[in-house]
């Protein structure tokens, strides 16, 4: 989820330049730019920085720091004084977006924008792991050809899904999952699962993740307007506790996805594909905190 694309850096004083494409928080990238310019001249200061973006040095220094968002008139000032190049400067200013969109609808859009700059060289080594998560209904997909012999019917395949997609994101979909070898044509079956993993490793997770996790709660919201109770299991918990006993917890919620998934696992009479969503999030903070917030 991110846009990754050719390498175009080149070595200030033993420095490599920051290359916007590897970044998925441009306040990282600000911080590393900032620092690769500080070795080159030593008179490149925040100061210096506001001085030439006309802002206030103190409104510059939060968002260098993260504690602020960049306005999106100075996206382009900031990408002019770190001399980046067209598409490098598309790329910052989608990545600004990205990381300030609020809604899961719009980080997707962004997400999606941002994917278009990966190099083929990237897309190669990586995407059997994150591409996966692009889409919702890939991983529904999947699970789906646990027990329905798919065998072209796109529009069917596509109906089955809740809520539906179109004929030809199915077909998308076929087409991701056997590429990336998690499915695979049976001679006079269809499709079928393969014993390929998912690997999630660090770099790109999180974003990808991420944006999956968005719109899986997205579909829970859609589930419990439109699923009769007797189809959905929505419940919601305000609870006070301590850190320690929130270890507890969240020990507990892993230990009951690893039961589900085993449930799964030795289910054979499987019919159908639910989205099982587990959460815990705060709601009010110890005030010492809070202050800092």
């Amino acid at each position: 989820m991110a846009c990754i694309s050719g390498r175009s850096a080149y070595i200030m004083e033993g420095m490599e330049r920051p290359v916007i494409f590897d970044y998925l928080d441009y306040h990282r990238f600000l911080r590393d730019s900032y620092a690769a310019r500080k070795q080159e001249n030593s008179n490149f200061s925040h100061r210096f920085i506001a001085q030439q973006l006309g802002c206030n040095p103190a409104y510059y220094l939060k968002v260098f720091q993260g504690k602020r968002e960049i306005s999106n008139k100075m996206i382009l000032k900031v990408a002019e004084l770190l001399r980046l190049s067209k598409k490098e400067t598309e790329c910052f200013e989608t990545l600004v977006h990205f990381n300030k969109a609020k809604s899961s609808r719009d980080k997707a859009h962004f997400f999606e924008r941002l994917s278009t700059h990966r190099s083929s060289k990237l897309r190669l080594v990586e995407e059997s792991r994150y591409e996966f998560y692009e889409k919702w209904y890939y991983v529904a997909i999947l699970e789906v050809l646990d027990y329905h012999p798919f065998k072209g019917n796109y529009g069917e395949l596509a109906r089955m899904l809740v809520p539906a997609i179109k004929p030809r994101e199915a077909q998308k979909a076929i087409e991701v999952l056997e590429r990336l070898g998690f499915i695979r044509k049976a001679a006079g079956k269809g499709y079928e699962k393969t014993d390929a993993l998912i690997s999630a490793g660090e770099g790109w997770k999180s974003a990808y993740i991420s944006n999956f996790l968005l719109t899986a709660m997205d579909l829970a919201k859609e589930a419990f307007i439109r699923q009769p109770v007797e189809k959905r299991e929505i419940a919601a918990q305000t609870v006070s506790i301590s850190g320690e006993t929130l270890i507890l917890i969240k020990e507990r919620m892993k230990n009951l996805r690893k039961e589900i998934l085993e449930l799964a696992k030795r289910d054979q009479k499987a019919d159908r594909v639910y989205q099982i969503n587990l959460q815990a999030f705060p709601l009010a903070m110890p005030l010492k905190e809070a202050k800092l917030a």
